[in-house]
């Protein structure tokens, strides 16, 4: 069993606690979710996949920046939080197509969004070099791409990612955020347009 299939069980079985335990709705939290929106330079009517969408904590803060003429796709790897997801958005009257499936292979097609996001799970991806490589590969050329996750004390695969950038997009630069108990990265990447290559 690998550490995808290892975290599809796990997610699974959170995702009903998931939200209560995050605490997503703390001000912390709400901070941090705007700023994750404001990283991604998102202009109303745009296109955003959120890859590892989770319960869709981020999605009210995406929403917002988008508007009505957006749309918002999310991909989980476990059913339960996606179930979890959709009953969120639907509270909130917030549409988003839900897709399951495994960051190693985005069911898009190339070129397709004006921006993408992943936080909070990379640490654990079976293949971080290859979902990087796909979140590169579904953004249109210009865009934004932001990937963040949690910084766990005497865990090497824990750091940035950095050495795993595709060729096909420029490192903008890593941030440190220290919240109560712990602390996230956030690497943000620009997927190169053909005459920077």
């Amino acid at each position: 069993m690998d550490s995808d299939q290892i975290a599809r069980i796990g997610y699974n079985l959170l995702a009903p606690f998931y939200d209560f335990f995050l605490g997503s709705d703390s001000k912390i939290g709400l901070h941090m979710r705007q700023d994750i929106a404001r990283r991604l330079e998102l202009r109303k009517g745009a296109r955003i996949l959120e890859v590892s969408v989770g319960t869709g904590a981020n999605l009210p803060f995406i929403y917002k920046k988008i508007g009505r003429t957006g749309k918002i796709f999310g991909l989980d790897i476990s059913e339960g939080m996606l179930a979890k997801c959709r009953e969120n958005i639907v509270k909130k009257g917030i549409p988003a197509q839900l897709v399951l499936g495994n960051a190693n292979n985005l069911p898009y097609k190339d070129n397709s969004f004006d921006a993408v996001l992943h936080f909070g799970a990379i640490n654990f991806f079976s293949n971080k070099r290859k979902a990087i490589s796909e979140m590169v590969r579904v953004a249109k050329p210009g865009a934004k791409i932001v990937i963040g996750d949690e910084r766990l004390p005497l865990m090497r695969s824990t750091e940035p990612p950095v050495n795993l950038i595709p060729k096909n997009a420029v490192n903008l630069g890593v941030s440190e955020e220290k919240l109560i108990f712990q602390g996230f990265w956030m690497l943000e990447l620009r997927k190169l347009r053909k005459a920077e290559k």
